[in-house]
Protein backbone atom coordinates (compact mmCIF):
# COMPACT_ATOMS: atom_id res chain seq x y z
CA UNK A 1 0.00 0.00 0.00
CA UNK A 2 1.23 3.50 -0.82
CA UNK A 3 2.17 5.55 2.24
CA UNK A 4 1.84 9.33 2.20
CA UNK A 5 2.41 12.29 4.44
CA UNK A 6 0.04 15.26 4.40
CA UNK A 7 1.49 18.57 5.52
CA UNK A 8 -0.14 21.90 6.09
CA UNK A 9 2.53 24.11 4.54
CA UNK A 10 1.12 27.61 4.88
CA UNK A 11 -1.47 30.25 4.19
CA UNK A 12 -1.74 33.19 1.80
CA UNK A 13 -3.63 36.45 2.24
CA UNK A 14 -4.98 37.01 -1.27
CA UNK A 15 -7.29 39.88 -0.36
CA UNK A 16 -7.30 41.57 3.04
CA UNK A 17 -10.34 43.07 4.74
CA UNK A 18 -8.42 45.70 6.69
CA UNK A 19 -4.98 47.33 6.50
CA UNK A 20 -3.82 44.49 8.77
CA UNK A 21 -5.95 41.36 9.24
CA UNK A 22 -5.66 39.65 12.63
CA UNK A 23 -6.59 36.08 11.79
CA UNK A 24 -6.74 32.72 13.53
CA UNK A 25 -8.51 29.43 12.97
CA UNK A 26 -8.07 25.70 12.44
CA UNK A 27 -6.76 23.32 9.81
CA UNK A 28 -8.40 19.91 10.02
CA UNK A 29 -8.13 16.39 8.62
CA UNK A 30 -10.56 13.48 8.96
CA UNK A 31 -10.16 10.07 7.30
CA UNK A 32 -13.17 8.41 5.69
CA UNK A 33 -13.35 5.71 8.33
CA UNK A 34 -13.16 8.25 11.15
CA UNK A 35 -10.20 6.45 12.73
CA UNK A 36 -7.79 9.32 12.27
CA UNK A 37 -8.46 12.99 12.76
CA UNK A 38 -6.31 16.00 13.55
CA UNK A 39 -7.10 19.64 14.14
CA UNK A 40 -4.27 22.15 14.21
CA UNK A 41 -5.13 25.48 15.82
CA UNK A 42 -3.24 28.48 14.45
CA UNK A 43 -1.47 30.48 15.51
CA UNK A 44 0.21 28.74 18.47
CA UNK A 45 -1.29 29.75 21.80
CA UNK A 46 -4.02 32.36 22.21
CA UNK A 47 -2.74 34.86 19.65
CA UNK A 48 -3.43 35.56 15.98
CA UNK A 49 -1.43 36.09 12.81
CA UNK A 50 -1.12 39.62 11.45
CA UNK A 51 -1.32 39.41 7.66
CA UNK A 52 -2.04 41.72 4.76
CA UNK A 53 0.70 44.37 4.47
CA UNK A 54 3.44 44.01 1.85
CA UNK A 55 5.98 41.49 3.11
CA UNK A 56 3.34 39.80 5.28
CA UNK A 57 1.16 38.07 2.71
CA UNK A 58 2.38 34.50 3.30
CA UNK A 59 2.59 32.54 6.55
CA UNK A 60 4.72 29.36 6.63
CA UNK A 61 3.41 26.39 8.64
CA UNK A 62 5.17 23.05 7.82
CA UNK A 63 2.87 21.07 10.11
CA UNK A 64 2.41 17.31 9.72
CA UNK A 65 -1.30 16.39 9.74
CA UNK A 66 -1.18 12.74 8.65
CA UNK A 67 1.34 9.98 7.99
CA UNK A 68 0.17 6.56 6.85
CA UNK A 69 -1.48 4.64 4.03
CA UNK A 70 -3.19 6.56 1.24
CA UNK A 71 -6.92 6.43 2.04
CA UNK A 72 -9.97 8.59 1.35
CA UNK A 73 -10.02 11.65 3.60
CA UNK A 74 -11.11 15.27 3.87
CA UNK A 75 -9.13 18.42 4.57
CA UNK A 76 -10.88 21.43 6.04
CA UNK A 77 -10.14 24.94 7.20
CA UNK A 78 -11.82 27.63 9.27
CA UNK A 79 -10.71 31.24 9.65
CA UNK A 80 -11.79 34.24 11.72
CA UNK A 81 -10.71 37.87 11.39
CA UNK A 82 -10.54 38.85 15.05
CA UNK A 83 -11.93 41.98 16.66
CA UNK A 84 -12.82 40.80 20.16
CA UNK A 85 -13.62 37.68 22.13
CA UNK A 86 -11.95 34.55 23.50
CA UNK A 87 -9.71 33.21 20.74
CA UNK A 88 -8.60 30.07 22.57
CA UNK A 89 -12.17 29.08 23.37
CA UNK A 90 -13.07 29.24 19.69
CA UNK A 91 -10.04 27.16 18.66
CA UNK A 92 -10.87 24.50 21.25
CA UNK A 93 -14.52 24.38 20.18
CA UNK A 94 -13.55 24.08 16.52
CA UNK A 95 -11.20 21.19 17.28
CA UNK A 96 -13.95 19.47 19.28
CA UNK A 97 -16.32 19.83 16.32
CA UNK A 98 -13.89 17.88 14.14
CA UNK A 99 -13.68 15.16 16.79
CA UNK A 100 -17.48 14.88 16.73
CA UNK A 101 -17.45 14.39 12.95
CA UNK A 102 -14.74 11.74 13.20
CA UNK A 103 -16.72 9.85 15.83
CA UNK A 104 -19.86 9.99 13.68
CA UNK A 105 -17.99 8.66 10.66
CA UNK A 106 -16.49 5.82 12.67
CA UNK A 107 -19.92 4.90 14.04
CA UNK A 108 -21.43 4.95 10.55
CA UNK A 109 -18.74 2.70 9.16
CA UNK A 110 -17.07 5.47 7.17
CA UNK A 111 -16.61 5.47 3.44
CA UNK A 112 -15.83 8.19 0.93
CA UNK A 113 -19.49 8.70 0.03
CA UNK A 114 -20.39 9.86 3.55
CA UNK A 115 -17.26 11.86 4.20
CA UNK A 116 -17.33 15.28 2.62
CA UNK A 117 -20.91 16.42 3.22
CA UNK A 118 -21.12 15.96 7.02
CA UNK A 119 -17.73 17.55 7.51
CA UNK A 120 -18.54 20.53 5.31
CA UNK A 121 -22.00 20.91 6.84
CA UNK A 122 -20.65 20.80 10.37
CA UNK A 123 -17.96 23.37 9.72
CA UNK A 124 -20.18 25.67 7.69
CA UNK A 125 -23.03 25.62 10.21
CA UNK A 126 -21.46 24.96 13.59
CA UNK A 127 -18.23 26.96 13.31
CA UNK A 128 -19.89 30.13 12.07
CA UNK A 129 -22.33 29.87 14.99
CA UNK A 130 -19.41 29.30 17.34
CA UNK A 131 -17.69 32.45 16.12
CA UNK A 132 -20.79 34.52 16.86
CA UNK A 133 -21.48 32.88 20.22
CA UNK A 134 -17.92 32.87 21.55
CA UNK A 135 -16.35 35.93 19.95
CA UNK A 136 -19.22 38.39 19.72
CA UNK A 137 -20.80 40.12 16.78
CA UNK A 138 -17.63 42.11 16.00
CA UNK A 139 -15.74 39.00 14.86
CA UNK A 140 -15.74 38.26 11.13
CA UNK A 141 -15.80 34.50 10.46
CA UNK A 142 -14.97 33.26 6.99
CA UNK A 143 -17.06 30.48 5.50
CA UNK A 144 -15.41 27.16 6.45
CA UNK A 145 -14.71 24.79 3.59
CA UNK A 146 -13.55 21.24 3.06
CA UNK A 147 -12.10 19.30 0.16
CA UNK A 148 -12.39 15.54 -0.27
CA UNK A 149 -9.34 13.61 -1.48
CA UNK A 150 -9.56 10.00 -2.60
CA UNK A 151 -6.80 7.45 -2.29
CA UNK A 152 -6.03 7.88 -5.99
CA UNK A 153 -5.84 11.66 -5.55
CA UNK A 154 -3.22 11.23 -2.83
CA UNK A 155 -1.09 8.77 -4.78
CA UNK A 156 -1.04 11.05 -7.84
CA UNK A 157 -0.41 14.26 -5.88
CA UNK A 158 3.14 14.68 -7.15
CA UNK A 159 1.77 15.58 -10.57
CA UNK A 160 -0.09 18.54 -9.03
CA UNK A 161 2.83 20.07 -7.14
CA UNK A 162 3.49 23.75 -7.80
CA UNK A 163 5.11 26.70 -6.03
CA UNK A 164 3.45 29.91 -4.85
CA UNK A 165 5.50 33.09 -5.19
CA UNK A 166 4.44 36.71 -4.77
CA UNK A 167 6.16 39.96 -5.67
CA UNK A 168 5.16 41.49 -2.32
CA UNK A 169 6.49 38.70 -0.06
CA UNK A 170 9.87 36.93 -0.18
CA UNK A 171 8.43 33.67 1.20
CA UNK A 172 7.30 30.84 -1.05
CA UNK A 173 5.12 27.73 -0.59
CA UNK A 174 5.30 24.44 -2.48
CA UNK A 175 1.88 22.77 -2.47
CA UNK A 176 -0.39 20.16 -4.04
CA UNK A 177 -3.86 21.10 -2.73
CA UNK A 178 -5.56 24.26 -1.52
CA UNK A 179 -8.68 25.44 0.26
CA UNK A 180 -9.84 28.97 -0.51
CA UNK A 181 -11.81 30.74 2.23
CA UNK A 182 -13.79 33.95 1.72
CA UNK A 183 -15.55 36.23 4.16
CA UNK A 184 -17.33 39.57 4.27
CA UNK A 185 -17.20 41.87 7.29
CA UNK A 186 -19.94 44.19 8.56
CA UNK A 187 -18.63 46.98 6.34
CA UNK A 188 -18.98 44.87 3.21
CA UNK A 189 -15.23 44.33 2.78
CA UNK A 190 -14.44 40.97 1.20
CA UNK A 191 -11.42 38.96 2.29
CA UNK A 192 -9.88 35.88 0.69
CA UNK A 193 -7.32 33.47 2.12
CA UNK A 194 -5.86 30.26 0.71
CA UNK A 195 -4.74 27.38 2.93
CA UNK A 196 -2.12 25.18 1.27
CA UNK A 197 -1.33 21.49 1.75
CA UNK A 198 1.44 19.30 0.39
CA UNK A 199 0.90 15.56 -0.06
CA UNK A 200 4.25 13.78 -0.08
CA UNK A 201 4.86 10.22 -1.18
CA UNK A 202 7.87 7.93 -0.71
CA UNK A 203 11.30 9.23 -1.70
CA UNK A 204 12.64 12.77 -1.68
CA UNK A 205 10.07 15.52 -1.29
CA UNK A 206 10.39 18.99 -2.74
CA UNK A 207 12.63 21.49 -1.01
CA UNK A 208 11.11 24.17 1.22
CA UNK A 209 12.46 27.27 3.01
CA UNK A 210 13.42 26.96 6.69
CA UNK A 211 14.50 30.52 7.55
CA UNK A 212 14.41 33.86 5.79
CA UNK A 213 17.14 35.03 3.42
CA UNK A 214 20.05 36.66 5.23
CA UNK A 215 19.62 34.54 8.37
CA UNK A 216 22.75 32.40 8.01
CA UNK A 217 26.40 33.42 7.77
CA UNK A 218 28.17 30.13 8.51
CA UNK A 219 27.36 26.44 8.48
CA UNK A 220 24.21 24.54 9.48
CA UNK A 221 23.89 21.37 11.56
CA UNK A 222 21.05 19.05 12.51
CA UNK A 223 20.56 16.39 15.18
CA UNK A 224 17.66 14.28 16.42
CA UNK A 225 17.15 13.76 20.16
CA UNK A 226 14.55 11.07 19.49
CA UNK A 227 12.21 9.83 16.76
CA UNK A 228 9.72 12.67 17.18
CA UNK A 229 12.13 15.59 17.48
CA UNK A 230 14.63 17.32 15.19
CA UNK A 231 16.83 20.36 15.87
CA UNK A 232 18.48 22.54 13.25
CA UNK A 233 21.21 25.06 14.15
CA UNK A 234 23.09 27.73 12.21
CA UNK A 235 25.66 30.48 12.67
CA UNK A 236 24.01 33.86 12.10
CA UNK A 237 25.47 37.14 10.76
CA UNK A 238 25.44 38.61 14.30
CA UNK A 239 27.70 35.75 15.49
CA UNK A 240 25.00 34.04 17.49
CA UNK A 241 23.97 30.42 17.15
CA UNK A 242 20.28 30.03 16.37
CA UNK A 243 18.03 26.99 16.31
CA UNK A 244 14.66 25.84 15.08
CA UNK A 245 13.02 22.67 16.39
CA UNK A 246 10.53 20.20 14.92
CA UNK A 247 8.20 18.13 17.09
CA UNK A 248 5.32 17.61 14.68
CA UNK A 249 5.64 21.18 13.44
CA UNK A 250 8.54 23.61 13.17
CA UNK A 251 9.01 26.18 15.92
CA UNK A 252 9.96 29.79 15.30
CA UNK A 253 13.74 30.44 15.19
CA UNK A 254 15.27 31.05 18.62
CA UNK A 255 18.66 32.22 19.90
CA UNK A 256 20.68 29.44 21.56
CA UNK A 257 24.09 31.08 22.07
CA UNK A 258 24.32 34.89 21.88
CA UNK A 259 27.62 36.61 21.16
CA UNK A 260 29.50 33.45 20.19
CA UNK A 261 31.01 35.01 17.05
CA UNK A 262 30.32 31.58 15.54
CA UNK A 263 31.42 30.59 12.05
CA UNK A 264 30.65 26.85 12.06
CA UNK A 265 28.33 24.62 14.09
CA UNK A 266 27.73 20.92 14.70
CA UNK A 267 25.46 18.91 16.98
CA UNK A 268 25.07 15.35 18.23
CA UNK A 269 22.70 13.41 20.47
CA UNK A 270 24.09 10.62 22.67
CA UNK A 271 20.69 9.36 23.80
CA UNK A 272 17.01 10.33 23.88
CA UNK A 273 16.46 13.69 25.54
CA UNK A 274 20.07 14.90 25.34
CA UNK A 275 21.82 17.16 22.85
CA UNK A 276 25.35 18.57 22.54
CA UNK A 277 26.00 21.68 20.43
CA UNK A 278 29.45 22.89 19.36
CA UNK A 279 30.70 25.88 17.37
CA UNK A 280 33.94 27.29 16.03
CA UNK A 281 34.44 31.00 16.62
CA UNK A 282 36.08 33.61 14.42
CA UNK A 283 39.07 33.62 16.82
CA UNK A 284 39.63 29.88 16.29
CA UNK A 285 38.16 28.80 19.62
CA UNK A 286 35.64 25.97 20.01
CA UNK A 287 32.64 26.40 22.30
CA UNK A 288 29.96 24.01 23.53
CA UNK A 289 26.55 23.96 25.16
CA UNK A 290 24.47 20.95 26.22
CA UNK A 291 20.74 20.40 26.51
CA UNK A 292 18.89 17.78 28.55
CA UNK A 293 15.19 17.14 28.99
CA UNK A 294 15.61 17.46 32.76
CA UNK A 295 17.44 20.80 32.95
CA UNK A 296 17.16 22.46 29.53
CA UNK A 297 20.16 24.35 28.14
CA UNK A 298 23.25 24.39 30.33
CA UNK A 299 25.93 27.07 30.60
CA UNK A 300 28.22 27.43 27.53
CA UNK A 301 31.78 26.16 28.04
CA UNK A 302 35.08 26.26 26.15
CA UNK A 303 36.39 23.15 24.36
CA UNK A 304 39.48 24.67 22.71
CA UNK A 305 41.11 28.07 23.07
CA UNK A 306 41.64 30.76 20.42
CA UNK A 307 43.73 29.71 17.44
CA UNK A 308 42.80 26.03 17.74
CA UNK A 309 40.34 25.58 14.88
CA UNK A 310 39.58 26.79 11.41
CA UNK A 311 35.97 27.05 10.30
CA UNK A 312 34.80 23.44 10.68
CA UNK A 313 33.75 21.20 13.58
CA UNK A 314 32.07 17.78 13.68
CA UNK A 315 30.73 15.54 16.44
CA UNK A 316 29.57 11.93 16.60
CA UNK A 317 28.48 9.57 19.37
CA UNK A 318 29.59 5.93 19.23
CA UNK A 319 27.22 5.02 22.07
CA UNK A 320 25.36 6.56 24.99
CA UNK A 321 28.46 7.25 27.09
CA UNK A 322 30.88 8.36 24.40
CA UNK A 323 31.17 11.48 22.28
CA UNK A 324 33.92 12.54 19.88
CA UNK A 325 34.49 16.10 18.70
CA UNK A 326 36.73 16.89 15.71
CA UNK A 327 37.97 20.10 14.16
CA UNK A 328 40.22 21.19 11.33
CA UNK A 329 43.25 22.95 12.80
CA UNK A 330 45.07 25.94 11.24
CA UNK A 331 48.05 23.68 10.38
CA UNK A 332 45.75 21.41 8.32
CA UNK A 333 45.62 18.56 10.80
CA UNK A 334 42.43 17.05 12.20
CA UNK A 335 42.32 17.33 16.00
CA UNK A 336 39.87 15.70 18.42
CA UNK A 337 38.66 15.54 21.99
CA UNK A 338 36.72 12.59 23.41
CA UNK A 339 34.25 12.24 26.27
CA UNK A 340 33.90 8.81 27.85
CA UNK A 341 31.30 9.26 30.54
CA UNK A 342 33.29 11.27 33.09
CA UNK A 343 35.33 14.07 31.56
CA UNK A 344 36.78 15.30 28.29
CA UNK A 345 40.19 14.07 27.15
CA UNK A 346 42.92 16.49 26.22
CA UNK A 347 43.04 17.45 22.52
CA UNK A 348 44.88 14.90 20.38
CA UNK A 349 45.94 14.75 16.73
CA UNK A 350 43.97 12.25 14.63
CA UNK A 351 45.17 13.03 11.10
CA UNK A 352 48.43 14.97 10.72
CA UNK A 353 49.28 16.80 7.52
CA UNK A 354 45.83 16.41 5.97
CA UNK A 355 45.63 20.06 4.91
CA UNK A 356 42.03 19.72 6.10
CA UNK A 357 39.49 22.47 5.53
CA UNK A 358 36.26 20.77 6.65
CA UNK A 359 35.47 17.68 8.73
CA UNK A 360 32.54 15.30 9.19
CA UNK A 361 32.00 12.20 11.34
CA UNK A 362 29.41 9.47 11.80
CA UNK A 363 28.93 6.28 13.82
CA UNK A 364 27.11 3.37 12.14
CA UNK A 365 27.00 1.22 15.28
CA UNK A 366 28.44 1.07 18.79
CA UNK A 367 32.22 1.42 18.94
CA UNK A 368 32.67 2.22 15.26
CA UNK A 369 33.45 5.65 13.86
CA UNK A 370 34.10 7.05 10.40
CA UNK A 371 35.87 10.39 9.96
CA UNK A 372 36.01 12.38 6.70
CA UNK A 373 37.67 15.61 5.67
CA UNK A 374 38.09 17.81 2.62
CA UNK A 375 41.55 19.01 1.68
CA UNK A 376 42.75 22.27 0.19
CA UNK A 377 43.28 20.40 -3.11
CA UNK A 378 39.59 19.48 -3.29
CA UNK A 379 40.12 15.85 -2.33
CA UNK A 380 38.20 13.99 0.36
CA UNK A 381 40.00 11.80 2.89
CA UNK A 382 38.72 9.28 5.42
CA UNK A 383 39.81 7.34 8.47
CA UNK A 384 37.88 4.74 10.47
CA UNK A 385 38.07 3.72 14.13
CA UNK A 386 36.93 0.43 15.69
CA UNK A 387 37.08 -0.91 19.24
Amino acid sequence: MNDVQIWWVGMECRQKQESVDEVFGTVDLVTADGRHHSSYKFSDGPDYWSLGPDGERIAIAQTLLYSGPAIDLALAGSLVEWDSGDIQKYKDAAAEAVSVVAAALAAAGGGGGVLAKPLVDLLAEALVDLATDLLGLDADPYTPKAVQLTRDDLVASGERRRTLRRNDDHRSITWTHEIVLTGTDDGGDVGEYAIYFDVRGPGWGDRYPMVEEGSVAGSVAAASRHRGHLDLFWAAPDGGVYGIAWAGQWSAPYLVVPGADARAVCAASRFDGHLDLFWAGADGSVGARSWSAATGWGVPYLMAGPGSASNSVAAASRHRDHLDLFWAAPDGGVVARSWGGQEWSEPYLVVPGADARAVSAASRFDDHLDLFWTGADGGVGARSWMQ
